[in-house]
């Protein structure tokens, strides 16, 4: 029998490339299809089998993802659905606890702020079919050996708790908070305490203040490795046995919205992680290495919240192709209130439904040989040992740190982020495009103050969210003057009708539309009569040549402020002349535009 593909002879991606070009009808190729991701590197528009040549390596990494389970017909891949669990009401805590389990949950994260009653609190767990991750306020020595002592008194074997504790004030410590000693000395506690169980980690390298801070995924992968370097330096230099600071080891890591990218990271980390270990004579099993994910705080939003609920999927989609091994997943409704028990349920069901339904544990590493994928993966190691190298020549981690040079190099990536946001190239659903007029939510969000040295999580949409704030205190100083008028003009108005609504309605404007295009005298009658402070004409160049300056000479004694949709590059000078002072078009800043125009309007 023939097979389908035999009939087909080879193309090599140079053919792909030569059609690519005879298809853009003489475009630059580079220029029209490869885009520069923010991490420094080119990503091409297609890869193929030729691209494999060089990321030959990557294949001792596939189907590294976790530990094959011991127990008969479970599927190959495997991750633990993790439940938050506040612990400040151990009571209503315990009933939360037997809640989620019984209801698709099977590892939990305690969040604890002081000492904690574990009898009380884990009353009817069996530790032994959970992960239980510790989350605590500060690395405190008194609260972890109290839970092992908890897990000691069931009599179960060592191996049989798994988990580990997370050191929630990573945001303090990285922005020089408590100090280098004092830092290292409470992850050396924290170690000897859960040296002896091999499945229970103490030792939590965490990446995801960089991603939620806004940094790149070379930076996540570039910082976290260096923190671990400094890590097993501290440790090694104290007399621990390097070998067991490995094994002791997990990454936390946040997973956002950039699905290939995301999928890509995680992989990195885990090569990158035996590829360190390496360096240190250490034989790392790379499916042994445990990495815990949550869902990006970066992409969440207060604005249009159900939207988040996307976001989570597909960050979380990102996590598993990529390897985690515990998956948390934020509420949806995370960023605006304290979570609900339906958004709580809504979080789990997402890791429930893409087990259970969508399959995602039936194939343990359905991207292994992905062409684009192997090659993210192998640039973003390289990219990463980079940023490494330069860490280490930088005096490492911490003194990378104290100088301020983390920080800053997070900050700038998170400036350009926002940049693209407030600029619309990279599009926001529900906050700078497509925005849901009918929301109502007060923006009473307070401002973050960041000095030098800090580094505090924020939210992609942050720069929306204070513009948002502004103009929703300016609507309620004043009356509805404070809306858009819209006024079609000529005969194709409609591109920059749609294109003036979407610009802003993401800013929170009620907006005035006329139903029909206008001509010059219908349109000054209308913009003079109608009540809203911002006049915005939008039409065709060509129809504005003949209209819009005769409009905007008879508006100079009204009391409007006029904008003109696109920038007719041509008649800039005769428009500015006329009185028109202000352009909105696709390279248009919404932000700084917003507050030209509330200031403009002394609002």
């Amino acid at each position: 029998m023939t097979k389908l593909f035999e009939e087909f002879s080879p193309v090599s991606k140079q053919e792909w490339i030569e059609q690519a070009t005879k298809d853009l009808k003489g475009e630059d190729f580079e220029k029209k299809l490869i885009t520069r991701a923010i991490e420094g590197f080119s990503v091409f528009p297609f890869y193929t089998q030729d691209d494999l040549g060089g990321v030959e390596w990557l294949k001792a990494y596939q189907n590294k993802l976790n530990t094959p389970s011991e127990i008969p017909g479970m599927s190959p891949r495997i991750w633990g659905n993790v439940a938050s669990i506040d612990t400040t009401d151990v009571t209503k805590a315990n009933n939360e606890i037997k809640a989620v389990l019984e209801n698709g949950a099977d590892a939990l994260v305690l969040e604890i702020n002081s000492e904690v009653d574990f009898k009380a609190l884990l009353k009817d767990v069996l530790p032994q079919y959970i992960q239980i991750w510790l989350k605590l306020s500060r690395l405190d020595s008194a609260i972890i050996k109290a839970f092992i002592d908890w897990f000691e008194s069931k009599g179960l074997r060592s191996a049989e708790l798994s988990g580990g504790v997370i050191a929630n004030d990573f945001e303090q410590i990285v922005s020089l908070k408590g100090g280098k000693e004092a830092y290292f000395s409470s992850v050396g506690e924290s170690f000897k305490l859960t040296l002896s169980y091999p499945n229970f980690k103490g030792i939590c390298i965490d990446a995801s203040l960089y991603h939620n801070s806004g940094g790149h995924a070379v930076e996540e992968i570039g910082f976290g490795l260096s923190q671990t370097i400094d890590v097993l330096d501290e440790l090694t230099n104290a007399g621990a046995d390097v070998s067991s600071v490995f094994d002791n080891m997990f990454l936390r890591v946040s997973s956002g919205v950039n699905y290939f990218m995301e999928i890509a990271k995680f992989r990195t980390f885990r090569v990158a992680m035996h590829k360190l270990a390496g360096l240190y004579a250490v034989e790392l099993d790379p499916a042994s290495f445990q990495i815990f994910a949550e869902t990006s705080l970066w992409a969440q939003s207060p604005i249009d919240p159900y939207n988040n609920l996307l976001r989570n999927t597909t960050a979380s989609m990102s996590a598993i192709l990529g390897g985690c091994n515990a998956l948390q997943i934020h509420s949806h409704n995370l960023s605006l209130q304290q979570p609900d028990n339906f958004s709580k349920r809504m979080a789990r069901n997402i890791s429930n439904i893409l087990k259970e339904e969508s399959y995602f544990d039936k194939v343990l590493d359905p991207v292994a040989g992905s062409y684009y994928l192997e090659n993210l993966t192998s640039t973003l190691f390289a990219e990463s040992m980079k940023l490494v190298k330069q860490t280490e020549e930088n005096g490492g981690w911490w003194a990378s740190l104290e100088k301020g040079i983390v920080q800053t190099a997070v900050k700038e990536t998170r400036k350009t982020k926002f940049a693209s946001l407030s600029n619309r190239k990279q599009v926001m659903v529900g906050v700078n495009q497509y925005v849901n007029q009918a929301e109502k939510v007060n923006f009473d969000f307070p401002e973050i103050e960041e000095t030098e040295k800090e580094l505090k999580s924020f939210s992609f949409c942050y720069p929306i969210v204070q513009m948002r704030k502004r103009v929703q205190k300016a609507f309620a100083n004043s009356n509805s003057h404070l809306k858009v008028e819209v006024l079609p003009l000529g005969g194709n108005p409609k591109p920059r009708v749609g294109f003036t609504q979407g610009f802003f309605e993401a800013a929170g404007f009620e907006l005035s539309v006329a139903d029909t295009s206008l001509d010059a005298s219908t349109a000054i009658e209308k913009a003079k009569n109608s009540d809203a402070r911002f006049i915005v004409f939008a039409g065709a160049d060509e129809d504005y040549e003949h209209m819009t300056a005769e409009i905007a000479k008879a508006m100079r004694q009204e009391s409007k402020i006029l904008v003109l949709a696109g920038y007719p590059a041509a008649q800039i000078e005769t428009l500015l002349s006329s009185g028109i002072q202000h352009y909105i078009h696709l390279k248009t800043d919404l932000i700084a535009t917003i507050d030209q125009l509330l200031d403009e309007a002394q609002l």
